[in-house]
């Protein structure tokens, strides 16, 4: 491990290196270089000076996790990672990454579990990037500022991904493969207007939160098909009317809203059985 160390401004890992864990930790690092080395499982570099990520990482034949946090990295290439085919975890969080190059590549990487970027800078996602990522598992995407996403997503082994503290006014379902393995959406702290479309793509989810968003009118019906779903957050959403327009979830357990938007509720003609099921916060 090499800590709090500014002189330390590039480094170069050799093929004969016998150990399983690098830690570079509050450095002046700004390159870095990896022969090919069978023996790293573990490469973490926090508070560097790197710009990009190094393409020798590639070297690391063996490497399982990879964390760099806290760098002025700008741009994440998934294709620099294929060459690692043990890497499971992929930490990318607390950067300046604004950018992920598409990759017109089929090669698939096939054991990257957990691609984390949450706390960078992205504003638009295009689901087709991560395509190549045929195992993943979570996608962190939070405390970014994302605007847009687009483009259809395929990783059917997907459990949960993570858009939490973006500034989404949409989001669309449509295009996306049915996604079997997601039991929740956690989509607090955006800018949606409007429920996601297609929410049927998510077949098992139990529980949906559009706590602090814009949303001022709630249609049952885009919830009608989650034959799972047991509960609802709408706190801090400014509505006014939410409208039984369709199959009530036959699992429905609660819905979440603030005092005053549930007192307004109370008012209107809703069935008995959806009052039974308002709670307040």
């Amino acid at each position: 491990m090499l800590t709090e160390s500014a002189a330390i401004k590039a480094i170069i890992v050799p093929t004969n290196l016998a150990v399983v864990r690098i830690e570079v930790i509050d450095s002046g690092l700004h390159e870095a270089d990896f022969e090919a080395n069978g023996y790293i499982e573990t490469l973490s570099i926090v508070a560097s000076d790197l710009h990009r990520i190094p393409a020798s990482v590639a070297n690391l034949m063996n490497l399982v996790q990879l964390k760099i946090q806290f760098s002025p990295i700008k741009e994440v290439r998934l294709t620099t990672f294929l060459g690692n085919q043990n890497l499971k975890i992929l930490d990318l969080r607390h950067n300046n990454i604004t950018y992920i190059i598409r990759t017109d590549s089929s090669e698939c990487l096939q054991s990257l579990q957990e691609l984390l970027l949450g706390w960078n800078k992205l504003k638009r996602i295009v689901w087709d990037e991560f395509s190549p990522l045929c195992q993943l598992q979570i996608i962190d995407l939070s405390n970014n500022g994302i605007e847009v996403v687009t483009g259809r997503f395929t990783n059917t082994r997907i459990s949960a991904i993570l858009l939490w503290q973006n500034r989404l006014q949409t989001l669309d379902l449509c295009q996306w493969n049915v996604l079997p393995y997601i039991d929740s959406i956690i989509l607090l702290g955006n800018q949606l207007v409007n429920a996601p479309e297609c929410l049927e793509k998510l077949p098992n989810v139990q529980s949906v939160n559009f706590a602090r968003n814009n949303l001022s009118s709630v249609s049952i019906a885009r919830f009608s098909l989650l034959d799972y779903l047991d509960s609802l957050n709408f706190i801090g959403n400014p509505i006014k009317s939410f409208t039984i327009d369709g199959k009530v979830p036959p699992l429905l357990e609660s819905i979440h809203f603030d005092n005053s938007v549930a007192e307004n509720l109370r008012n209107n003609s809703l069935p008995v059985s959806i009052y039974k099921l308002i709670k307040i916060v």
